[in-house]
């Protein structure tokens, strides 16, 4: 039952004898019409006022699911930007650790072939100053020789040195080279 103070201030009541005294009853009335007047206000007032508020405890729900929604995707985001670094900086390490080896191998290489080179012409030194001994060796046999058979003819002791002198500074520096 939906009465308005309007309905209460015009109702009327049969007259009676020994009834209520109508000044009272319409005083009282129009207290109660003035109370539910300010109640149904007040209720207008409170339902607005509770409108209102859900629709923005609405915009707060729909905000929450939003930033729950961001904050979701924020997070998948960070984990696959970490798994993706992870992953970068594992590739990162293998590139390095492959091109460190292969630089190694090549040094390796490299190291090898100098030592090689190095000994071969360690080698090759050796060789050429056998070579030159033994080329020495045979000149002073044969200068020996051509000397006793010149000096048999001339008797030139001077060239004898002299040869000798050419001979020996020719082996001495042959030697020198030889402690290199």
């Amino acid at each position: 039952m939906n009465i308005t103070p309007q309905e209460i201030r015009s109702q009327e009541f049969g007259k009676k004898f020994r009834g209520y005294d109508q000044d009272e009853v319409k005083a009282f009335l129009d207290n109660l019409a003035d109370d539910l007047e300010e109640i149904v206000l007040e209720n207008k007032s409170l339902k607005e006022r509770i409108y209102l508020l859900e629709e923005r405890l609405d915009d707060y729900k729909s905000m929450e699911d939003t930033m729950k929604q961001m904050l979701l995707t924020a997070h998948k985001t960070s984990e696959e930007k970490k798994r993706v670094s992870e992953r970068e900086a594992e590739n990162l390490i293998q590139d390095a650790k492959l091109k460190s080896e292969r630089v190694l191998q090549e040094t390796d290489k490299k190291l090898y072939e100098l030592k090689k080179k190095i000994l071969d012409l360690k080698n090759l030194k050796d060789s050429y100053i056998l070579k030159i001994k033994s080329i020495l060796e045979l000149q002073s046999q044969l200068l020996t020789k051509f000397e006793k058979e010149e000096g048999a003819k001339h008797s030139g002791l001077w060239e004898k040195e002299k040869v000798e002198e050419e001979v020996s500074k020719i082996a001495s520096e042959f030697k020198k080279e030889d402690m290199r």
